[in-house]
């Protein structure tokens, strides 16, 4: 607590300093002489508790407690060397927290602050929202029983019984993120009349935290939220969903902590699926032995433009490090390992020097789903392989091809590829023509249906979302360009396609 001393005798009031210095961690934020002093004092600060003496020089205790009772609440203890019943009325009257006698008994004095302290910070408890209060208790790195039980209370959850922990967790969270997810959780547990649940935002922006009793109808819950909520929202966003069982709300931090941990296994399990704590518990993970042998026979065919046996050697590190059984990270870094490797070899055999190699290796590590890391192979592979069928040796197209498989999200014209070159909109298209075999509009449309084709295949948005994460800003259109181009709609696609 702040506390403020206001007292005339000089002894008195270092005897009660000195007490509170050496036996408590509160802190003493103004001493003052008189009560004069004490109210100019008290007024200008932010104190939880004033130990005031009665009578005083300028104005008495009672007085200057009077004249702040009118501007501001005040916690005060008052000291006093008389027993008058008059006083401790009075005292009463201003909601004193308690009257102490002088002399003042330390150990009775001590355990005055220590109870005033409970009782403030119970106040402060019921003041806070339910919200905040689990903040608070998220937060703290001890286990504060006090909060628990007061959240378990307001509540009304049983600390005999399981509690259901979800966490949902988009990959970018935003205020109008947040009310979405608790909009569709609030929908569809009214349609099934899922009752006695509750919702809250977690610190620093992690996502949203659902609480529910286990009952009869946990079964039922948890269907609904792998197989309605999360279906619905991945339709909309990128988001997993972690799952757990808790008794009570005991632990409640470290069972949150442990969650939001986990999410990095939807690397591993995907987004489609409720990850459960326990089953990544059980998950047993193999250490990765590196495939030093792939580099040697990447290096003989590709030595050899054998481009197609290169295919299959990098489906063989797929199968043996992407798409095992490892920590993520772990994949993470030997991927990045074997496609320097494969860009070195690219370099030195195929002239490819145009790759955005730095942000494909910041792809890699920031991917939350192992496809991510298939599609930075496939596409490096892929654009080898364009590179010889086209035998690009022009380096304005180089760099152009380069700079569109970067920004194919973005509104990106002719001239402004022809700016980046330093030529006219007219000669980029010419050469581009002569050099390609397809004009600059028609290369730019077939590669943003080449990446609308593995985020179909791999994801649930909804395909006016596919259109925009691909560059293409009309959805009507998107589909037509699409349908011309594979021969079916997005829709068919992706129900042909799906992984």
């Amino acid at each position: 607590m702040n506390i403020i001393i206001v007292e005339d005798e000089p002894k008195i009031r270092q005897g009660i300093k000195n007490i509170i210095e050496k036996y408590t961690d509160h802190q003493i934020i103004g001493i003052a002489n008189n009560g004069l002093e004490g109210y100019n004092c008290i007024k200008e600060s932010e104190c939880d508790l004033v130990i005031t003496d009665i009578k005083m020089p300028e104005l008495s205790g009672i007085e200057m407690l009077e004249q702040l009772r009118e501007i501001k609440p005040v916690n005060a203890v008052i000291l006093s060397g008389y027993s008058d019943f008059q006083y401790a009325q009075k005292a009463i009257s201003l909601d004193v927290e308690e009257y102490i006698l002088k002399p003042v008994d330390m150990g009775n004095f001590l355990q005055t602050l220590e109870d005033i302290e409970n009782k403030l910070n119970k106040r402060t408890i019921t003041r806070v929202s339910d919200e905040q209060l689990l903040w608070s208790i998220l937060v703290t790195k001890e286990n504060d029983e006090d909060l628990i039980l007061e959240l378990t209370e307001r509540l009304k959850i049983d600390r005999n019984t399981f509690t259901e922990i979800y966490i949902f967790s988009p990959e970018f969270y935003t205020e109008s993120v947040g009310n979405n997810i608790v909009d569709e959780v609030n929908k569809v547990f009214s349609i099934h009349q899922i009752e006695n649940y509750h919702l809250f935002n977690i610190p620093r922006n992690e996502g949203i935290l659902l609480l529910k009793s286990v009952g009869g109808n946990n079964e039922k819950v948890y269907q609904l939220v792998e197989n309605t909520i999360l279906k619905h929202l991945l339709q909309e966003i990128s988001i997993c969903v972690v799952y757990a069982c808790n008794q009570g709300l005991n632990h409640i931090s470290n069972k949150v902590k442990e969650l939001l941990d986990i999410r990095q296994y939807q690397f591993l399990l995907g987004n489609r699926q409720i990850i459960k704590l326990r089953t990544i518990n059980k998950m047993k993970l193999e250490n990765i032995e590196y495939p030093d042998y792939l580099h040697e026979q990447l290096k003989e065919v590709l030595k050899n433009k054998e481009i197609e046996k290169a295919v299959g050697i990098v489906k063989k590190f797929k199968v043996k490090v992407i798409y095992g059984t490892h920590e993520p990270n772990q994949i993470k870094e030997n991927t990045i390992k074997f496609l320097l490797y494969l860009y070195r070899c690219l370099n030195e055999y195929y002239g490819v020097r145009d790759l955005p190699i730095e942000i494909q290796l910041q792809k890699i590590w920031d991917s939350l789903y192992r496809e991510e890391l298939d599609d930075v192979l496939e596409d490096v592979l892929s654009h080898a392989m364009e590179n010889e069928s086209m035998d690009i040796n022009n380096d304005i197209i180089l760099k152009v091809i380069a700079y569109i498989r970067v920004n194919y999200k973005k509104d990106i014209k002719l001239s402004d590829c022809a700016e980046l070159v330093n030529i006219t909109p007219e000669y980029l298209s010419g050469l581009f023509k002569k050099e390609i075999g397809v004009n600059f509009v028609n290369f730019l449309q077939d590669y943003r249906i080449s990446v609308a084709k593995r985020i179909l295949k791999r994801t649930e948005l909804k395909i006016t979302d596919i259109s925009r994460e691909c560059g293409f800003s009309d959805a009507k259109y998107f589909n037509k360009v699409f349908k011309r181009s594979v021969k079916m709609s997005p829709s068919n696609y992706r129900r042909e396609n799906v992984l």
